[in-house]
């Protein structure tokens, strides 16, 4: 569970300082598609480390 919505809203900017997570949440911002093995590293951040 995310501990603050500030930690929230920089994982949904793709500004977590964590460079592969990052790099999917911006590659879906901007393209609206994120290749599978991102989603789930990006997930598993979100619900696993942050």
């Amino acid at each position: 569970m995310v501990q603050n919505i500030e930690h929230l809203q920089r994982w949904k900017d793709g500004k977590t300082g964590i460079p592969i997570v990052d790099a999917g949440i911006r590659e879906m911002l901007n393209t609206g598609w994120m290749h599978n093995r991102l989603r789930m590293i990006v997930a598993m951040f979100l619900s696993k480390i942050y």
